[in-house]
């Protein structure tokens, strides 16, 4: 695949709450928005690019945008990875899609729709974007099938306190969690000052699902859920590796 220009797509019924919402953690929108027909907004935070779509689809998916559509689609097949083609007026391919076996779409639409923002250092709220945290019931089914589309392992495998792995390819991670703790894939952001910022987000009326303290009672770790029902995980850690 083209490994540089991927995004997050997720589905929305609200798309100026979830706007908002990802402004607060400091997320802006992209000077170039994707050729779509629906109401979108396509953001970043100069790592992580996110597509807030007003359209009914399984998401979040991973999402990317190809130079050579035909041949990458081409290459997933030769690995053995099931694809579904959604052809153009033309008789070109305008989109595909794959989908992971805990449902995770994988989907791919020519490099023109977008031009894709040079990645900067993050600059949001929420730390830097570490990875899709995709819950299974499978964890190697799960694994073999981010194998075969091109991702290699970052972390892991791990067996404890769960059997869990991050996969990933120069421009996403996805994290592999054999759990039942939440039940749909989350965004998960990492930093060493996670405590300041899940501060400032306290101050300013951030309503957690759920935290963690240290000695101190400070929060460390967090949850926020989006107008649209999506989890972002805050977590302390970190990601120095970032380039």
């Amino acid at each position: 695949m083209d490994l540089t220009r991927s995004e997050i797509g997720l589905a929305v019924k609200d798309l100026d709450a979830e706007i908002a919402f990802f402004e607060k953690l400091g997320f802006k929108a992209c000077e170039n928005q994707a050729e779509n027909p629906a109401p979108h907004r396509i953001m970043t935070d100069g790592r992580l690019v996110l597509g807030l779509y007003q359209l009914e689809f399984e998401a979040p998916l991973a999402g990317y945008y190809c130079e050579d559509i035909v041949w990458e689609v081409q290459q997933l097949r030769k690995a053995g990875i099931e694809v579904m083609e959604f052809p153009d007026a033309s008789g070109g391919l305008e989109a595909a899609v794959a989908q992971s076996p805990s449902g995770v779409p994988l989907f791919l639409q020519p490099g023109w729709v977008f031009k894709h923002p040079e990645r900067v250092k993050p600059f949001s709220r929420a730390g830097v974007f570490g990875e899709l945290a995709i819950p299974v019931a499978d964890y190697d089914a799960e694994a073999e099938f981010w194998i075969k589309a091109g991702f290699e392992y970052r972390g892991g495998p791990y067996t404890e306190p769960e059997r869990w792995g991050i996969l990933g390819d120069p421009s996403l991670s996805v994290g592999i969690h054999q759990t039942d703790n939440y039940d749909k894939p989350a965004l998960t952001f990492f930093s060493m000052e996670q405590k300041d910022l899940l501060y400032d987000l306290a101050v300013d009326g951030a309503e957690f699902q759920w935290t963690t303290l240290d000695k101190d009672r400070n929060i460390v770790n967090g949850a926020l859920l989006t107008p649209n029902g999506y989890l972002v995980f805050l977590f302390t850690g970190d990601l120095s590796d970032f380039k």
